[in-house]
C-alpha cells in the first residue's frame, strides 16, 4: 500500500513539473511535493516511517518569499493492524540568494 502510493505520488509530481515555470519566475505559485518522513529516536516508539505529501501557496514579490502550507503522512505502527497520520500546516519564509542564473535559485 505504502510503496504504490508513493509511486502515484512521484509519477504524479513528474508529470505535472515538465510544465510548470520555475517558482522565482512566477509572484505567487501553488506547489506540490511527495515527502518521506523517517521517524528516529525514542518519542515515538513503535511509529514507522511514511510517506505523505505536502501542498503550499507562495508569494514571491522578490528575494524574500513567503509559503503557506499543510503536510501530510500515514506511517504504521509495530504490532498493530491500523496505521496513524502526522499532519499539520506550516509557514516558511525563504530568501532567494541571487546567482544570476534563471536556472538554479538557491534560497535559505
Amino acid at each position: 500500500m505504502h510503496r504504490t502510493y508513493s509511486i502515484g505520488i512521484v509519477l504524479a509530481a513528474s508529470a505535472l513539473s515538465s510544465n510548470l515555470s520555475a517558482q522565482s519566475a512566477q509572484a505567487i505559485s501553488i506547489q506540490f511535493s511527495g515527502l518521506y518522513n523517517g521517524v528516529y529516536g525514542d518519542v515515538f516508539s513503535g511509529l514507522q516511517n511514511g510517506f505523505g505529501a505536502e501542498g503550499q501557496i507562495r508569494y514571491t514579490p522578490g528575494a524574500l518569499s513567503f509559503g503557506v502550507g499543510f503536510q501530510y503522512t500515514n506511517h504504521g505502527l509495530e504490532n498493530r493492524p491500523e496505521d496513524t497520520h502526522l499532519y499539520g500546516g506550516f509557514f516558511e519564509p525563504r530568501y532567494r540568494i541571487h546567482t544570476g542564473s534563471n536556472v538554479a535559485g538557491p534560497y535559505l
